[in-house]
């Protein structure tokens, strides 16, 4: 295809000057306090702006001359100021009318702007400015209005407007390339028809994981599609989309139109300090702003001093920023904080040092619409004294996060992020999403169809660095935090050629579905979060800097808590020949690590499954048996060996061990949180050798549930192995799930005092054997040994059921303490005689005062037969004969100055 590259433009020659800083004593009276501003911005609220004054014309400052080199300048209240020409290097301006830039090419030159309840407008929306118009912000490292704002700034606040509005804002902000390109290569197609011109500056984006290969190119000629570039190519970029599984993986490189033709900038001594200009609209100031290029902007080191920032400033539902480019930067890109309804769309930002677009720090904005924008390059703040916020980073903590930068980065889930691309950091993240903030709720479509990729990190794939609080080189990195009783879902997103992880999830209730995760160093990285609709991909056409080391389509981490569960899918592997599908390292694997409905294409000699570490409790379910193809099974390690069975297959290499699902019950033992103790470690030892099974638990707080899959029809010997050992909590369950007919029998100690009666889940009491060689293997039973204190125990599962559902035990002690966990208040100790007598409480009270006992039945009716009394503090006691109430399950509140304790009785035939 020929082209034309004799294409012409209109260059506009910026202007730049230097001056000396002087301050004008007379025009002190232009200025004013600041305890008078609320009155003043009333007065001109109730007044009309006069017809628009020229800066040029004398008139407008009479009788003082026209604004000199170095002066402080004021727009009052009710005047609108045209800027017509080219003014000095001033010190200042302060805005309380208006003031505008006449339509011509127009250069600003100032210490900083302070916009107080007036306008600054360049452009509108229906008119924009038409005409080059550029803003330099100078001046030293200081607090020149003495309002906490630093320098180099334009303030917009007390109900102040800022108007930005570039002609080319209309211009297409960004596209991707149609097509791929090598070094040397000066000529580039694009999938959408530019509208741009020779001489803008363009950044074409990485297209592997060096984020670093990303080019600065200048556009020498535009020929419909295609543009022509200076210099030519260093790096290959890849142009091609491809389909895996009837999923499109777009990986062709993006390229943003850095030029605008309005320009904010930093003045060129900016970059000695990497102290340039900053944008603060605060203080129910409002900011719409489109077609502006912001460049040696950001102040590193400095809280909140951004290019673009919005502080605070509460319900923002109509402010904007569109179609801008941000480049150059010193300290991020655009920063919504602390406020509400903000759009941030089809921007670019490119070589921005820390995170590129926030919408965060607090957590509590909602409602901004974050949608179309591209972020190319994103860098660490290069050393750890310059930090904004160094307790937050240097340790670890996520509420600045500065140690790892994210393209963006998010807080909150009740805003929407969509279409827009995280395209490249140097250890950082592409998109960090920092927990779930103030958020009591989920907008269903907050994160939609968005794509990362060359996100890198200096950390290797060692445990110690990638643990969460020092972990980069993802796409997509969620922490752990939820809302609770809702999902957060993230959809329709693709991350390819990232360092360690196309996508990092930690915690239940974290969801992604349709995902395409390619040549990223492991496909996703999952603790106890799930995956569905998704296609992993090994190998692409893009062979451009691949990541440095690979482990698999998916992959749990060393020692992080040692505690996994997830589900998978509908999920597709693709070309994982000499890599794993899914790789476990050193964890507790928990029930609901399920896999459903996987595809694998282009098999090689690895295994599908693999443990890499010696140590791994529970199993994996493969559901419909797509996952190992032999039908649902449980993946164990190798070194289960109770878990052996005929029908079991194992590979050595891998360290699995892979048996029919359908032998294996599902046992669970757990404690009632808050009304006994935690289980603590216990082990079932199987009748006939095969070794012994380690109960695991993942829960975060006491232990209070352990669980394993142990073969049916066998019997074990458990061993409970807290202190104290051998003697369970007071008061626990035990569930049985399975698929098909059989038992599960157990030995299980019991410390002295225990009742001779075991409950099935409604409460009913289960049958009891009245020696050993009584006890059924066909039924739900049990027979106690109160001579060696132990307890044998049969539960049966007698018809085929789904592994979720379950028949759930447990037994009485004939004593116990019930108490909440959440409350630290009296004790209330009860000793019933399960057969007869009275039931006596023992209380300990910490203050005097009346006490009350309620008696509460299975059908939820009050009884007449608790008691109310006043007492005093210290150990008491108290005896009710219940003897006449029929048997079973009764609850009992006690109420006192000391809080509320709840528990239960059991009166028995």
């Amino acid at each position: 295809m020929n082209a034309d590259f004799n294409a012409t433009s209109t260059v506009f020659k910026g202007y730049s000057r230097h001056y000396m800083r002087c301050f004008n004593p007379s025009n002190m009276k232009r200025l004013f306090t600041w305890a008078a501003l609320p009155m003043l911005l009333l007065a001109w609220a109730a007044l009309p702006l006069q017809a628009q004054e020229l800066w040029s014309d004398p008139a407008t400052w009479a009788p003082d001359p026209v604004p000199a080199a170095g002066q402080d300048v004021v727009i009052p209240m009710g005047r609108h100021i045209m800027l017509d020409v080219e003014p000095p290097a001033l010190g200042g301006i302060r805005v309380l009318g208006k003031l505008s830039f006449a339509e011509t090419p127009i250069h600003l030159t100032t210490d900083w702007i302070m916009i107080q309840g007036g306008i600054l407008e360049i452009g509108t929306e229906s008119a924009p400015h038409m005409n080059p118009a550029r803003i330099t912000l100078t001046g030293a490292d200081e607090d020149v209005l003495a309002m906490d704002m630093g320098g180099k700034l334009i303030g917009v606040m007390n109900y102040g407007t800022l108007n930005l509005h570039g002609a080319r804002r209309d211009d297409l902000s960004w596209t991707q390339l149609n097509g791929s390109v090598q070094p040397g290569d000066s000529i580039l197609t694009l999938v959408d028809l530019p509208t741009w011109r020779v001489g803008d500056e363009i950044v074409l984006a990485p297209s592997g994981v060096d984020a670093e290969q990303a080019e600065r190119l200048t556009i020498t000629g535009v020929s419909g599609h295609q543009i022509k570039v200076s210099p030519p190519l260093v790096y290959p970029h890849y142009g091609q989309t491809e389909m895996h599984n009837g999923k499109v993986l777009d990986m062709r490189a993006e390229v943003g139109l850095l030029t605008r033709s309005i320009v904010i900038e930093g003045d060129s001594a900016s970059d000695l300090y990497r102290y340039g200009g900053h944008v603060m609209v605060m203080n129910t100031a409002d900011a719409f702003v489109e077609g502006v290029e912001f460049r040696r902007m950001g102040q590193t080191g400095r809280q909140g001093r951004y290019p673009m920032h919005w502080h605070l400033t509460g319900e923002q539902y109509d402010n904007y920023s569109r179609f801008n480019s941000v480049h150059d930067s010193y300290h991020r890109a655009m920063v919504i904080h602390g406020t509400n309804g903000v759009t941030l769309e089809g921007n670019v930002a490119y070589n921005i040092t820390s995170h590129a677009y926030v919408v965060a720090e607090d957590g509590n904005e909602e409602n901004n619409i974050i949608l179309n924008n591209l972020g190319v390059l994103i860098r660490k703040i290069p050393r750890q004294e310059d930090y904004a916020f160094p307790s937050d980073s240097i340790v670890g903590g996520s509420t600045q996060a500065e140690h790892r930068p994210g393209v963006f980065w998010m807080q909150n889930p009740n805003h929407i992020f969509r279409g827009n691309h995280a395209a490249g950091s140097v250890d950082g993240i592409g998109f960090f999403f920092d927990g779930a903030g103030t958020a009591t709720s989920v907008r269903p479509d907050f994160f939609q169809n968005n794509l990362a990729h060359s996100n890198w990190s200096f950390f290797g794939p060692e445990s110690f660095e990638r643990y969460p609080p020092r972990t980069r080189g993802h796409g997509l990195f969620i922490r752990k935090d939820v809302v609770p009783n809702h999902e957060l879902h993230f959809q329709d997103f693709t991350a390819y050629k990232n360092q360690l992880s196309g996508i990092w999830m930690e915690e239940v209730g974290q969801r992604a579905s349709n995902l395409v995760l390619a040549e990223n160093g492991t496909g996703a990285i999952l603790m106890r979060a799930d995956i569905a609709d998704a296609a992993f991909v090994h190998n692409t056409g893009n062979s451009i800097s691949p990541p440095d080391e690979l482990f698999g389509a998916v992959n749990t981490l060393t020692g992080f808590g040692k505690k996994k569960e997830h589900r998978l899918e509908n999920v597709f592997f693709s070309g994982y020949d000499n890599q794993s599908v899914m790789l476990y390292e050193d964890s507790t694997i928990g029930p609901g690590t399920v896999f459903a409905g996987v595809g694998i294409a282009n098999e090689g000699i690895a295994p599908r499954v693999a443990f890499n570490q010696p140590v791994v409790h529970g199993a994996i379910v493969d559901q419909d048996g797509s996952l190992m193809g032999m039908g649902p099974a449980l993946i164990f390690h190798e070194d289960f060996n109770y878990a052996k069975h005929g029908s079991c297959s194992h590979d050595n290499a891998a360290n699995t061990r892979t048996c029919p699902m359908d032998m294996y019950g599902f046992v669970t033992f757990r404690s009632e949180f808050g009304a006994a103790s935690g289980i603590g470690p216990v082990e079932a030892q199987r009748f006939g050798g095969g070794g012994g099974a380690e109960f695991y638990s993942y829960e975060d707080n006491g232990d209070y549930t352990r669980y394993q899959y142990l073969p049916m029809n066998s019997r074990y010997i458990v061993n409970p192995v807290a202190p104290p050992a051998g003697i369970l909590p007071n008061l626990y369950h035990i569930d049985l799930k399975a698929q098909k007919a059989g038992f599960v029998a157990m030995r299980i100690p019991v410390a002295n005092g225990w009742a001779r009666y075991v409950l099935d889940e409604n409460d009913h009491l289960l049958p009891r054997a009245n020696s050993l060689s009584e006890l059924s293997l066909s039924t739900d039973n049990y027979f106690m040994d109160t001579e060696n204190q132990l307890l044998y125990l049969v539960l049966r599962a007698e018809a085929a059921q789904d592994y979720r559902k379950s028949v759930a035990l447990f037994r009485v002690p004939s004593h116990a303490f019930l108490r909440t966990a959440e409350l630290d208040v009296a004790q209330a100790v009860v000793q019933p005689n399960l057969g007869q007598g009275p039931f006596t409480w023992h209380l300990n009270l910490k203050q005097a005062g009346m006490v009350r006992l309620r008696l509460i039945d299975n059908l939820g009716r009050e009884l007449p037969d608790g008691f109310s009394a006043r007492m005093t503090s210290g150990p008491l006691q108290r005896t009710l004969n219940l003897d006449h109430l029929p048997a079973g399950q009764y609850h009992w509140i006690l109420e006192s100055p000391d809080g509320m304790e709840r528990g239960r009785l059991i009166r028995t035939p």
